[in-house]
Parts: structure tokens; sequence; C-alpha cells
């Protein structure tokens, strides 16, 4: 059963006014860190939460191709490791204890494009990733650092590496999920002697996948869906809950609007799944949480791009984080207010660096009007140019098709 319910109210955060695929990562004290890709300069960067706005750093060169983005996880030190594809097209590594380390991971080239990285018990990084052979094809990867030298093994018998994703189990063994070139969903798990691997999906499982593992170590896999003969074009989970794989639908979709883009999957402290998304056709930036067959659904933002390259996590308050892409830049969605006073807190950054005093606030088209807290307080969509007055002055960001602005209103 679908049920279309908000669940609450999200906050939106403008993190950078240029981006590309992102991953979010948290740190001992629950703040967030986005790791992204800034296409129009060929870098990696590093934004978080410092209790006013978001301060940025530069870690390295490189750039995405497709929609892979970088990933990182936070060890119980607080010292980063990051995985990306460098400009150079290798997967590099990065560690920040204080100072960032950085290192080529797998020299091959074209490798670390889509890439995913977990630590294991001795926060020693695993580093799934894909090596691409020719203009489309290629192989999953997986990397490790093993006495401080890195090792490399290759999954060669059959084309894959598409969006894969890493989790460590309670006996510190791996667990890896990509789909193939095949379209088939694919399930590797290292048995402590060799890669067990199954197919919970075969055929129609479309390139973008995302994988968590249960309390009790149960693969829980969101995945797209797309078979043109039946007109199914839907985000879609598969669970091994019971030893046998059970596939559910969580939003069904249709080949005039796709649901389940950039899917990826998130599981809180009480075994709740939460998974963001994009309906690509309906400009959508979606969210679904629940389990099994029973999900609630909310639509999170509006945004204007081919791709949101959405990402998601789950903090230790349970707190929920999605980042994703706009013409606008790079957003974080959030169900933590991230500021307490809008009034205390210092105007974000826009383009055009400078705000806009007026009275009222002019639109035309499909507009938003956010807060300083993040928070939408009017949306619409006007053939002709309006005035819009709102019930009190201060700080606001018009957000339109054409532009993103900061208006100070004035009464």
């Amino acid at each position: 059963m679908l049920i279309s319910l908000v669940l609450f109210s999200w906050y939106i955060y403008l993190v950078d006014p240029v981006g590309g695929a992102s991953n979010i990562a948290f740190d001992t004290s629950g703040e967030p860190h986005i790791f992204y890709y800034c296409g129009s300069t060929a870098e990696v960067r590093h934004a978080w939460w410092n209790g006013n706005n978001f301060d940025h750093e530069v870690i390295d060169g490189g750039f995405q191709y497709y929609n892979g983005g970088p990933a990182a996880v936070i060890d119980n030190q607080n010292r980063i490791h990051l995985a990306y594809f460098t400009s150079d097209e290798h997967l590099g590594y990065g560690l920040y204890d204080g100072t960032w380390h950085l290192e080529i991971a797998d020299t091959a080239t074209k490798v670390g494009n889509f890439c995913d990285i977990a630590l294991d018990q001795n926060n020693q990084p695993h580093i799934v990733h894909r090596r691409l052979t020719g203009f489309v094809y290629g192989y999953l990867r997986y990397t490790k650092k093993v006495s401080g030298y890195w090792e490399t093994y290759e999954f060669g018998s059959e084309y894959g590496g598409y969006h894969p994703s890493i989790v460590f189990d309670s006996q510190d063994n791996p667990h890896i999920a990509d789909c193939t070139d095949g379209d088939d969903l694919r399930y590797i798990v290292w048995d402590g002697a060799d890669w067990q691997i199954e197919k919970p999906v075969l055929d129609h499982a479309s390139s973008y996948s995302s994988l968590v593992l249960d309390s009790q170590d149960r693969p829980q896999i969101s995945f797209y869906w797309a078979y043109y003969d039946e007109n199914n074009f839907d985000l879609r989970f598969v669970e091994k809950n019971s030893g046998t794989w059970q596939v559910h639908i969580v939003d069904h979709g249709e080949e005039t609007f796709k649901r389940g883009w950039d899917n990826e999957i998130a599981i809180d402290s009480d075994g709740v799944l939460h998974i963001t998304y994009h309906a690509h056709n309906e400009c959508l930036v979606k969210y679904a949480t629940g389990s099994g067959s029973n999900w609630y659904l909310s639509t999170v933002d509006t945004v204007g791009m081919w791709y949101a390259f959405n990402a998601i996590g789950v903090n230790n308050s349970d707190d929920i984080f999605m980042s994703y892409c706009d013409s606008d830049g790079l957003w974080l969605a959030t169900t933590r207010q991230l500021v307490g006073v809008e009034e205390d807190v210092p105007a974000k950054r826009d383009r055009s660096g400078s705000a806009e005093l007026a009275r009222f606030i002019r639109v035309r088209g499909e507009f938003k009007i956010y807060d300083t807290a993040g928070r939408l307080v009017l949306s619409g969509n006007y053939p002709r140019e309006r005035r819009v007055a709102l019930s009190r002055p201060g700080v606001y960001f018009v957000k339109t098709e054409d532009y993103f602005k900061k208006i100070v209103l004035i009464h």
C-alpha cells in the first residue's frame, strides 16, 4: 500500500551557488558534512555547518562523469575518509586528521567515477568504484587498504559497477550492491573465504541502486525499475528478510513521469528506512520513508535540472539530511532546523553578492520564497508579473527559473 503523506516540514538551505553530485557524512556530534564536485572549476569541495552558515573548502581537483559523486565517511576519531574521481581520472583517497593527506588509491585510468566508501572495524577504508573500459562499458572494482598499501580486486566476469554501495556487517564482512550493464541488480557478499554473488532483480534494474543493512545484517536495497513494455518506471525496494528476496513498489511511475532516478537509501536507529530520489520529468526531489510494502511519500522541492544528484544521511539523533542540485547550486533539505532565531542569522550568500531593498517582491512564472532559516514561506506560478507583499519585513531569498536573489523586504 502506498500512502502519500507529508510527515514533517523540511528546512531548505543553499549550500553553494555551484555544485554537482554530492555525499553526506556526519561527525561524532552528528553535524553534517557535504562533499561534492564543482563541475565549472573541476574541484572536489567540502562544506560544513559552522553554527551560523556553511563554510567551504577545496580539497583537490576532481570531476564527475555522468552522475557519480564523491563518497565520504567520518570515523570515531572525527577523521574524514574521502573517495573521489581525480582530475586525471584515477581513484583518489583523502584522509583528514587536521590536515588533508591525499593519495591515489587505484592507479588504473578511468577508475573512481562511481564510488562508495566504508570503514572496517579497524577504521581501514574500503572503496567500491567503476573502471570504464570504453565509451560505455566498465567493471566493478573493490579497493582496500591493507598494512598501508592499496589492494584492488576487479569483478571481471560481467560488466557492471553502476552506483555501487558498500557496507560492513556486524562480523566485519563487506556487502556490495550495484547494477550491471545488463540491467541486473547485483548483491555481493564476502563470506570470509570468497565472494558470493546473487541477483535479486533480473533485467530492468536501470543503473540506480543503494544498499543498507538492518540490525540483523539483512540487505535492504532501493533501485530504479525501467520496463518500457509494461510502462513501469518506478522507485522500488527489495529486501531479504526471510531468506528469499521480496520486491516492493515504493513510487510507481510511467514513461511520462519516471520516478526513482538518483535514489539513495539510509536507515535510522529504529530500523526505519529513508529514501531520496528524483522524479526528473516532473522536476521534483522526492522522499519516501517506511519499510516493506508500506511507504509514506512526500515532495521536498522542485528542481529544474535533468539530474538532481541526490544524497541522504541520518545522523545519531535520527535527523534526516538530503543534498541535491538545482540550476542555482547545491541545496540541503533537513528535518532539523540549523538556525534557531531567524533575525540573528546572517543573510545567506547569493550569486550577486548583494541584497536588493524593496517594499514588494516582484515575481513572474513559477517562484519560491524562502526566509533566512530556509523555510518556504510562499510559492506560486503567475503568468504575468505580480507584486507579492509578505506579512513581515526581513531578509528573503527568491528563486525562479531565471534567477536566485536575496531581497531585504522593508515595510
